[in-house]
């Protein structure tokens, strides 16, 4: 297998022999185009070149005879600060000042002494000497080396999988704890450092997975565009991409973490170059590009427009910033508002109207548990001791608590209106009456919130976690919502209602009718391409009569299976495979040959792989904020770093810890 790897336009690989490893930080050696490796030889060495590259500042270094004059100087002259650190860096691991050229080649070459020891007992001995045996077992400087190079990588993934400033390397605190823990054989490095570290391990982490794509086979794939957003609204996006493996299972890798750049510098229109040139460092063709998840940002959805691919938006997000624009954020209604009896009805009414209601049920609740003649007239009412009759309240500061506390109240609404209803109430209770539109408010946050809470609980789950599913629920919303015939609040309904209609109801037909279409009717062994093949022509044949008939739900692997006119030579396990296989296969391994003969086919794969592809995405979870502490200690520090570049490889390793820890748990 080869050793050398892509970057860019440029083939790259690793000098095989280092002694200087300050010096090779972030220099590779460069194939010169065009050249191939010669039979018999498997890796790439120097002799092979004569550039090498620095990643730092793509810069190129050519070079005569051997490269490490010409690297040691260009690293001494443009990265003396990088130099230093790595040589703090070890020295701190207990090794000698590798500042020194004469100390650090002592330290890692035989001694002088031993070599004259060795001549001497040489020419001293009648007979040769008996060679000594080799010692397998780590030395203790190995061991240090390795504990200290594992302690490394422990506290980057730290830092960065949970997102903590840099600075906290530098606490005197934490400094203290870890010298306990290490007994004093580990020192921290300092933010500087600790900083270089976080960009090398960033770039490490890049190549690595560069390696592991170039290996795979990448058909048709959608991308995630995960907003990142600081406290002042400066925005990065983490690009996610999905695809469906030969096993048919989904993958993500991280493709990178781009700085949004604000409309006065391009806006959307850079970010889309940006985005294209990320596109052809990992060699994945636009054209191939199924679907564009994005949240519901106005930059991100130009760009959609601009690269001219399909956009799906974040559905969580599209319902809930419908609930956040129509409704109040919860305790933040004016308790001395006035709401119009009737006439036309503003947005602004209209919210202050929906927000003022939880309120007022609150104050109905308080009025039932702290008021002492209420509490005894329920109980003689409704019967039972008075604190057992308690209404669980929440401080409604989240629409968490909205939904907790509603919920409860709406358990005690019969006992309520049968408290109202009775003779003792009607004269002396001082607690106003809830009206029919305070119990419609009620149930319309309950409908919104209780389906949209159990979407997000199921969408988390792998067996679940399909965009198709999902958009079944928020149809069941819709559905509902648009039920109602109320005449009051009609407006908080038609929000609802238009914002998610707006979003997807033009993708519905097509994913409707292939909802049935994802991974989990096809993980099993593929039949034999014999039985394929016979199957195939049939299969195809009603595929096309389904799809030009734009089937609806249950879906297309639904009516195959259950249909009683299914051919009875054909096994359900077979058909289940076949159609997976024929959507996904032909396009895959025929794209232009498929495409002239069934064009109706490309346009199938397309939907359904980037349905499937979608779905490693979280719902909800495409825009994120950034901790504050972790900005301002960026800014903080801007004299001495780029703080862009440094939130860039931070949030890079924070998805790509995030995403191998989902891998290993599927």
């Amino acid at each position: 297998m080869s050793n050398a790897f892509q970057h860019g336009s440029r083939t790259l690989f690793t000098s095989p022999h280092i002694r200087r490893p300050e010096y090779w930080q972030f220099i590779k050696l460069v194939v010169p185009p065009g050249r191939t490796l010669p039979p018999g030889k498997t890796k790439w060495s120097s002799d092979d070149t004569n550039e090498a590259f620095c990643l730092r500042c793509d810069t190129t270094i050519p070079f005569q005879k051997s490269p490490s004059v010409v690297v040691r100087n260009h690293m001494q002259k443009k990265h003396p600060q990088e130099l230093n650190d790595f040589i703090a860096q070890a020295g701190s691991a207990g090794r000698g000042p590798a500042g020194s050229g004469r100390a650090k080649r002592l330290s890692s070459e035989p001694s002088m002494s031993e070599d004259m020891g060795s001549m001497v007992a040489s020419s001293s001995s009648a007979a040769p000497a008996a060679k000594k045996p080799r010692r397998n077992q780590p030395t203790a400087r190995t061991q240090s080396e390795d504990r200290q190079a594992m302690a490394m990588d422990l506290l980057v993934r730290w830092i960065c999988g949970s997102l903590e400033p840099l600075s906290t390397v530098t606490e005197g605190g934490f400094i203290k704890l870890i010298t306990f823990l290490s007994q004093g054989t580990h020192e921290l490095p300092d933010r500087t450092a600790m900083c270089r570290v976080v960009e090398q391990k960033a770039a490490e982490w890049r190549f690595e997975t560069m390696e592991k794509v170039k290996y795979k086979v990448v058909g048709h794939y959608s991308l995630s565009a995960e907003l990142w957003c600081t406290h002042y609204d400066m925005k990065y996006v983490a690009l996610l991409c999905h695809h469906v493996n030969d096993k048919f299972e989904t993958e993500t890798f991280p493709l990178g973490v781009i700085y949004v750049p604000p409309p006065e510098d391009g806006g959307a229109k850079e970010l889309a170059k940006l985005m294209e040139a990320v596109f052809r460092d990992w060699g994945l063709p636009k054209h191939s590009l199924s679907l564009l998840l994005t949240s519901n940002d106005t930059t991100i959805r130009q760009l959609a427009s601009i690269l001219e691919v399909k956009r799906f938006p974040d559905l969580w997000a599209v319902a809930h910033n419908c609930l956040v624009s129509w409704i109040r954020p919860p305790r933040v209604a004016a308790s001395n508002a006035t709401v119009p009896a009737g006439g036309t009805r503003t947005k602004a009414a209209a919210q202050l109207s929906v927000a003022s209601v939880v309120q007022e049920l609150r104050w109905l609740a308080d009025g039932f548990d702290h008021d002492i003649r209420v509490k005894k007239m329920r109980a003689q009412t409704i019967g039972g001791d008075e604190e057992e009759l308690l209404i669980r309240k929440t401080n409604c500061s989240t629409w968490a608590e909205v939904y907790d506390f509603l919920s409860e109240l709406m358990l005690w609404r019969p006992s309520i209106n049968r408290f109202f209803a009775s003779a003792a109430s009607s004269s002396t209770c001082r607690i106003t009456e809830p009206t029919a539109k305070m119990w419609f408010v009620a149930e319309a946050y309950l409908l919104l919130l209780r389906t949209l809470r159990e979407v997000k609980q199921i969408t988390t789950k792998d067996k679940a976690r399909t965009l198709p599913f999902v958009i079944h629920c928020l149809m069941a919303i819709k559905q509902q919502l648009s039920q109602e015939n109320i005449t009051d609040l009609l407006m908080l309904q038609k929000g609802i209602v238009d914002n998610l209609s707006a979003n997807y109801d033009a993708l519905v037909p097509e994913f409707l009718w292939c909802s049935l279409l994802d991974p989990r009717y096809a993980k099993m062994d593929h039949v034999d391409e014999d039985k394929r093949v016979q199957c195939k022509l049939e299969l195809t044949e009603r595929t096309v009569e389904l799809h030009r008939k734009n089937t609806p739900t249950p879906g297309l692997m639904h009516q195959l299976l259950q249909e009683e006119d299914a051919p009875n030579e054909i096994d359900t396990d077979e058909m289940r495979i076949s159609v997976a296989d024929e959507v996904s296969a032909y396009l895959a391994e025929h794209q232009q040959r498929t495409t002239r003969r069934y064009p109706f086919l490309s346009a199938l794969a397309r939907v359904w792989l980037g349905s499937v592809g979608c779905s490693s995405a979280d719902i909800g979870a495409l825009r994120r904020e950034i901790p504050y502490l972790v900005v301002l200690d960026n800014e903080e520090h801007e004299h001495s770093e780029d703080p862009w570049n440094t939130m860039i490889n931070m949030l890079y390793l924070h998805v790509s810890i995030r995403e191998s820890k989902r891998s290993e748990q599927k």
